[in-house]
């Protein structure tokens, strides 16, 4: 089942990026489906995890982007990335300290997956948008 779905209207016209943001959705969708098809904890933990260095990797990449084309809000937008992180991060972390402890820890995680929809949604609507037209100046589609 899709917790997130992919839909044309998320598209910021950078085929690779719009396939990196696609699998980002299809992360979150694995831990919803981790988390709502009661899987054993290592099975939802390994889900988290993947997803935690999938948003690293992307955000780096997305930077890496924004670096080469000089666009003029990569350090705002560089802070929004570095807030996710953070805030994923914490998340996972007390995620593992609930487990350790025999804690249970699907409310916790399914605040992630609300947060995580939320942000993604938000980011890539109101903050990834506005470099398009930058890129797509520059030849980059």
């Amino acid at each position: 089942m899709a917790y997130i779905e992919w839909s044309k209207e998320y598209s910021v016209g950078i085929q690779e990026i719009d396939e990196q943001h696609k699998k980002l959705f299809q992360l979150a969708n694995e831990l919803y489906n981790a988390i709502v098809g009661n899987h054993n904890e290592a099975g939802l933990k390994k889900t988290f995890q993947g997803l935690v260095d999938y948003v690293k990797e992307h955000f780096s990449h997305e930077e890496g982007m924004m670096a080469k084309v000089n666009y003029p809000e990569i350090e705002p937008h560089q802070a929004k990335h570095r807030e996710l992180i953070t805030k994923i991060v914490n998340y996972f972390k007390e995620y593992q300290a609930k487990v350790a402890s025999g804690a249970d820890s699907k409310h916790l995680s399914k605040e992630v997956l609300v947060f995580l929809r939320n942000w993604v949604l938000q980011h890539i609507m109101e903050t990834d948008m506005k470099y398009r037209g930058h890129f797509h100046a520059r030849g980059i589609n």
